[in-house]
């Protein structure tokens, strides 16, 4: 059996240092090069690393008591579960004697993860591991007792023969989980060391009644963020992971809230994963395509027929999954639609899909020489687009060979709260259509799937459109049959989703090991997108701030004495080191911008400083009003976000920073307008312009500093410099931030 070993890359200094043991190394083996395995053994190596890294800041096994919160973020349909296997085995070979896996809060969902849990961790078989027991309840006690007794005498010594860990699986609502805690209170697990996984662990977790304690001094509590706070108290000695793709609900909870997570991890993703950043930002044209705006459902005006759009991603999947049959794979291919929230559509789009079937599996083989030139017409267009990512894709002819009876073959079914498919067995058919909402969204895989038909437009909140990008997944070696038909503004909030995940994964990851506590939350927003995550489960003030294109400066940077003093100091040594650096040239010398006012200095420019330079000057600069503080703190946020290349920051050094001609400017008058002006103001012939303004004094590929004296009046009238900044974002740079008040 091949020994795995961790990679040394992305893991942190944790509290204590497990080591894989038995059950760790049979596990990875299982999904190296067991049945239906994929992954490699240094993608395994990558997965035990992460998993290591996550029990390390667990409470260690050792500690007789003790209680903490971490937080594990993933991608959408990135191989969390695999993730959280992982750590299950790898905490059975250190010493815990009880996992705890909240598995979702509806039944397919639960089931879902339980045959996941019984395939990785080799269930079906008979072993020493675990003994798996599904939602506890009372009277499950003495089989209970007697495992964990069991268990703790094989620790203890007192036993020669390896007995098996308790894994329990509990349906994520309160009725269960309350089961679950009063069960667990009976056991007297002192000592015993615990796991608790929360799987999708921002939904239905949480307190939904955050938001209000936080306006009105309250402490309310949901019911079943009260039932997992009960579980959580019958564990003396344990472990509570968060794992999620959506970490925003779980960030913003309450400073004092119970399910805190004091740490966060990320973790990558497989070597084959597709996800939103090759859907949306690096093959957009092969994978995308845009739904005509007739075609997008609205529940005020429901389509009457199925739509041609409809009709093609049926096409673009039979040919799919055609190709499959020619080559007798044995692999799923499966195709989803997700037209609305409301169950009634969801009868309507099966039914047309049902109908095309049926009438194209007839017409083909059954038609005449007529009807198959019009079939071969129809399915051409879906070919030739398949064509252009499928390389070695067969002859049309040959495809429309089998398409009829592969139209016999294609389940229809409607996952939905009354469909009849409650628990999809997807060994017991080969072909898929899955119609539904809301079950279709969060934590629900789907077997091969390749094409996605979803006419629904954008969510309100950011988590909710994070959790529809159901086509995410290991799909690297079939992604050329892989379509998704959007309406163009979820495409762009998709787009614009895919910045700010990298952004908030990117932060929490060089936050490193350091307690989240340190952490001030500060996530991007795409502005097509009304929230971060649902309001009510929200326990922190938080401001968002709006940076567009253009022109934006802090408004007070006068306030305080010592902070001008130190600001000026530091503009005054950042404005030699740039004299000493560089070649500062006059922006007059530029198309477009004129200056030809005397008595001014001249405005200097240098260009394309390092962004990290512009981020160290920035933090250096001190604020009294949280508010100017917040806005630089974005205005840094937003420069070091970007995931398009920026060549660097033009800084300008106004009229040399010197404030010669000055006349001195009142408050009132700055807050309105730091920028001296076009001169004369109105003029259009560029001959008759003395100073085409400073607003002028920028280069639209970059962003641009302004860096600049002000004469302000002192409280005894006098005239004194006041070091000003502002700052210019292209359009391609503009951002809103969610960032977490103090």
């Amino acid at each position: 059996m091949a020994t795995f070993s961790m990679e040394p890359a992305d893991s942190t200094v944790g509290i204590w240092s497990p080591k894989p043991g038995r059950y760790a190394q049979e596990f990875l083996q299982l999904k190296t090069s067991g049945p239906g395995s994929t992954l490699s053994q240094v993608e395994m190596g990558r997965v035990l690393t992460e998993a290591t890294d996550v029990l390390s800041h667990c409470v260690p096994p050792t500690s007789p008591r003790g209680t903490t919160a971490l937080l594990v973020v993933g991608y959408v349909q990135s191989g969390k579960t695999l993730s959280f296997t992982t750590v299950a085995a790898l905490a059975r070979d250190n010493g815990f004697g009880v996992v705890i896996v909240l598995a979702g809060t509806t039944k397919n969902l639960k089931s879902q993860s339980e045959d996941r849990l019984e395939a990785d961790l080799g269930l079906g078989q008979l072993q020493t591991a675990w003994t798996l027991e599904k939602n506890p309840a009372i009277g499950d006690e003495p089989e209970l007792r007697r495992i964990v007794t069991n268990w703790r005498r094989r620790r203890d010594g007192y036993s020669t023969r390896e007995k098996p860990a308790l894994l329990l699986t509990v349906l994520k609502n309160a009725t269960r989980l309350r089961s679950a805690a009063k069960v667990l209170a009976r056991l007297d697990l002192a000592g015993v060391p615990v796991l608790v996984i929360d799987d999708e662990s921002d939904q239905a977790s949480l307190n939904t009644r955050a938001r209000a304690n936080l306006m009105n001094g309250g402490d309310a509590t949901s019911e079943t963020y009260d039932s997992i706070v009960e579980l959580r108290e019958a564990l003396p000695q344990h472990s509570y992971l968060q794992y999620t793709a959506t970490p925003q609900a779980n960030l913003l909870l309450a400073i004092s809230d119970v399910l805190n997570p004091s740490y966060a991890k990320v973790i990558a993703p497989g070597d084959s994963y597709t996800g939103g950043r090759y859907f949306f930002r690096e093959r957009p044209m092969d994978v995308i395509r845009e739904l005509p705006t007739l075609d997008v459902f609205d529940p005020d005006n429901p389509p009457t027929e199925a739509p041609e759009s409809l009709q093609q991603a049926l096409r673009i999947f039979l040919l799919g999954a055609a190709a499959v049959a020619l080559a007798e794979e044995q692999v799923n291919r499966s195709m989803m639609v997700q037209a609305s929230q409301k169950t009634a559509p969801h009868a309507t789009y099966a039914q047309w899909l049902q109908d095309l079937l049926i009438a194209w599996s007839g017409l083909l083989r059954n038609g005449d020489q007529a009807v198959r030139s019009q079939i071969l017409c129809d399915f051409q267009s879906a070919y030739d687009d398949l064509s252009r990512t499928v390389a070695d894709l067969p002859e049309l002819d040959e495809l429309l060979g089998v398409v009829g009876e592969v139209c016999d073959e294609v389940r229809v079914i409607q996952v939905n709260s009354v469909g009849a498919e409650k628990n999809i067995k997807w060994t017991s058919d080969q072909f898929w259509i899955l119609v539904g909402g809301q079950k279709l969204d969060r934590g629900f895989t789907v077997e091969g799937l390749t094409v996605s038909y979803v006419p629904r437009n954008i969510a309100e909140n950011s988590d909710v459109l994070q959790q529809r990008g159901r086509f995410f997944g290991y799909r690297a070696s079939y992604i050329g049959f892989c379509r998704v038909f959007l309406p163009r503004s979820s495409i762009q909030a998709f787009s614009g989703y895919v910045k700010d995940e990298e952004f908030l994964r990117d932060s929490l990851a060089k936050f490193g090991g350091a307690p989240l506590s340190r952490w001030r939350r500060s996530f991007l927003l795409h502005r097509d997108i009304a929230r971060l995550t649902r309001t009510s489960a929200v326990g922190r003030r938080l401001r968002r701030v709006r940076l567009d294109e253009g022109w934006t400066y802090p408004r007070s940077m006068h306030e305080t004495t010592s902070d001008v003093v130190h600001n000026l100091e530091l503009l005054n040594g950042y404005a030699t080191a740039l004299r000493q650096d560089s070649n500062l040239v006059d922006m007059a010398s530029f198309p477009g911008i004129v200056d030809r006012r005397t008595g001014s200095a001249p405005n200097l420019l240098s260009e394309r400083r390092q962004v990290q330079e512009i981020l160290n000057f920035l933090v250096e600069l001190r604020f009294s009003d949280p508010v100017d503080q917040m806005l630089i703190t974005s205005v840094a946020l937003a420069l070091s976000a970007t995931d398009q290349p920026i060549s660097g920051v033009d800084v300008v050094l106004v009229s040399d920073l010197r404030t010669d001609g000055q006349q001195g400017r009142t408050l009132g008058a700055l807050r309105k307008n730091l920028f001296v002006g076009r001169s004369p103001e109105g003029v259009i012939d560029v001959n008759q312009l003395r100073y085409s303004g400073d607003r002028a004094l920028q280069r639209n590929e970059r962003p641009t500093l302004h860096l600049r004296k002000v004469l302000m009046r002192d409280m005894e009238g006098k005239l004194a410099p006041v070091p000003w900044i502002a700052i210019h974002f292209p359009s391609r740079l503009a951002h809103e931030l969610v960032i977490e008040e103090f």
